[in-house]
């Protein structure tokens, strides 16, 4: 299958994203056209993959290691979906559940063979999820654990204690609403089961995070009902089944991020670690508060304490964007924020972004790494020195100023 280089994706939200190794594959989401001239000027979204290109098989891919983008075409069963999908990965393959476009939400699982980009639909009886998007889902072993989202109606018979509210805030011409119904989809048997679990489950609702934190739980974090966001956690054991939370601050003077919704969260400590379930910590990236406006800022949450602080980073907010985590080692790991939208300047400004952010924790920058990245940034002035390079070092210098990438060095928010 080919693959074609490219100096920056395509400017996309509420898409997709995972890594799996030190790739990053992103599908789906929508992004944005100008039509028309002067002032008749006008945005149209579309929706991916997009129909009418000729690029409509393809999937983003970023290379963590030599810090590129290129376009992979796929084959097979190629999803037709929209927005609001969700990614797992394991092993060499990629689970999308999920989604929305023009014509419905969907339930469908598609997995992506990344040793031969093949998508294969898989076909399953009763016993899943409602058709929805913008859902929760963790993997846990050979196993996809996926709760909540947006999407159709439903009875409460046979869901094990989930429940559905209904819409009542937006003025739509079908019926949606929000559930936390709880489900696992086994990757070996390619079979849904109802799960039933016990402790404080979260009430029926979208638009939240939800990551494997260690080996057993996951962590829900913000969400939207109707017009109203959160910011209660909520922790999974995903093999005793039982919920805890929500874990709230306790006193009013306690740091704690505003309430949010399509923000992203990520892991800093790999999940499947020995040290994940002391030392874990989560980075939530800005979102949408109840007033529909942006949340600007980002917050580290310590798991083990309960305990949140804001991260200092000089980077533009935005909402239903994409993160994930590459873990290199226990305590080596790459946050990867991409997409999104941002405030809009003028009716005539897409607000679809497509510049890439990762945050590098853990690590020391090697001698080289640091060398190449001065000359890429100081190009007038060390500009003649890459003449003097190896080949494959003029080519990451060429890299790094053709392309949006940044990496950044959160270095007071490490491992202490």
């Amino acid at each position: 299958m080919s693959a074609v280089r490219t100096m920056e994706p395509l400017p996309r939200t509420g898409a997709a994203m995972v890594a799996a190794g030190r790739k990053v594959y992103v599908w789906g989401g929508y992004t944005q056209t100008i039509e028309g001239e002067g002032d008749d000027r006008f945005i149209v979204d579309i929706d991916l993959p997009d129909p009418d290109s000729e690029d409509d098989v393809t999937i983003e891919v970023l290379d963590l290691e030599q810090m590129e983008w290129y376009k992979q075409s796929t084959r097979g069963s190629v999803p037709q979906l929209g927005s609001g999908s969700i990614f797992a990965a394991i092993g060499s393959k990629l689970y999308l559940f999920g989604g929305w476009n023009d014509n419905d939400f969907s339930a469908n699982i598609f997995v992506l063979d990344t040793t031969t980009f093949t998508w294969e639909f898989v076909e399953t009886v009763i016993g899943g999820p409602i058709a929805k998007y913008r859902t929760g889902m963790v993997v846990h072993g050979q196993k996809l654990i996926v709760f909540g989202g947006v999407g159709k109606p439903f009875k409460s018979d046979g869901r094990e204690g989930a429940s559905y509210l209904a819409n009542k805030s937006f003025n739509f011409e079908f019926s949606y609403g929000w559930n936390n119904e709880l489900h696992e989809f086994d990757t070996t048997t390619k079979t849904w089961k109802v799960l039933q679990c016990t402790g404080s489950r979260p009430p029926p609702i979208g638009d939240f995070t939800f990551n494997k934190i260690d080996k057993t739980r996951a962590l829900l974090y913000g969400g939207r009902i109707e017009k109203t966001t959160f910011s209660s956690v909520y922790i999974l054991d995903c093999e005793l089944l039982h919920w805890v939370g929500p874990l709230e601050p306790q006193s009013p003077n306690q740091p704690w991020p505003a309430p949010r919704c399509l923000h992203a969260t990520s892991c800093v400590v790999d999940p499947d670690s020995e040290i994940a379930a002391l030392h874990q910590k989560v980075v939530t990236f800005w979102g949408k508060g109840s007033d529909n406006k942006h949340v600007p800022d980002i917050w580290m949450l310590d798991v083990a304490t309960v305990t949140w602080r804001e991260l200092k980073l000089n980077l533009r907010p935005r909402m239903w964007h994409m993160s994930c985590s590459s873990h290199n080692g226990e305590m080596n790991t790459d946050l990867i924020v991409f997409g999104g939208n941002k405030r809009r300047e003028s009716k005539f400004d897409k607000h679809v972004m497509t510049d890439v952010r990762v945050l590098r924790f853990g690590m020391v920058e090697d001698l080289q790494s640091m060398c190449t990245d001065l000359i890429s940034k100081n190009w007038e002035v060390l500009g003649l020195l890459a003449d003097h390079l190896p080949p494959h070092l003029q080519h990451r210098i060429q890299t790094c100023r053709e392309q949006t990438n940044e990496i950044i060095y959160p270095i007071a928010s490490n491992f202490e």
